[in-house]
């Protein structure tokens, strides 16, 4: 992606969509297979939330518009994409997202404290951590299954079609 998109300013609209895309499509298909290809019996609804859940799980990375930061720095010197700006968490001097942590040489999960440069400023790390970079397809991907396969096992477990 990083040679379509430079800057990053598309990751956070094709990422969710993709994402979204591959849940909804899980759900579908499901769906469709349950009811013997029965397209009356597809519920629309449930096809549009798991959309829904696979863009949002999608957007959990760190190049993704919820936590994104730490990609910033490590995508432009890769040359892939990254948030064009911190995730909707993860600003201010207390934030929840995407850092890269010297010490381990990896980005983590964290919660941050303080104003930086400070005595009160704090950084709490998750202690996995994942290589740098954007992660935007790994991110897409799961995220679209994992929504996918949430919401199409809700569907599974329905005992009868309400359309018959």
């Amino acid at each position: 992606m990083g040679y379509v998109d430079p800057d990053g300013r598309l990751a956070w609209f094709v990422v969710p969509f993709i994402g979204g895309a591959i849940s909804a499509a899980i759900d579908f298909g499901t769906q469709y297979l349950k009811h013997d290809g029965n397209l009356k019996c597809i519920n629309k609804t449930s096809v549009l939330v798991s959309f829904g859940l696979g863009a949002l799980t999608s957007s959990t990375g760190p190049g993704g518009f919820l936590f994104g930061r730490s990609a910033r720095g490590a995508a432009a010197r890769s040359g892939g994409s990254f948030p064009p700006k911190a995730g909707l968490f993860n600003r201010g001097n207390k934030r929840l997202g995407w850092s890269f942590n010297k010490r381990t040489g990896k980005q983590h999960f964290s919660y941050h404290g303080g104003k930086p440069k400070t005595p009160g400023h704090f950084h709490k790390d998750f202690p996995f951590g994942i290589p740098q970079g954007d992660h935007n397809v790994k991110f897409a991907v799961g995220g679209g299954v994992l929504g996918g396969i949430t919401n199409a096992t809700k569907e599974i477990m329905k005992e009868s079609c309400e359309c018959q």
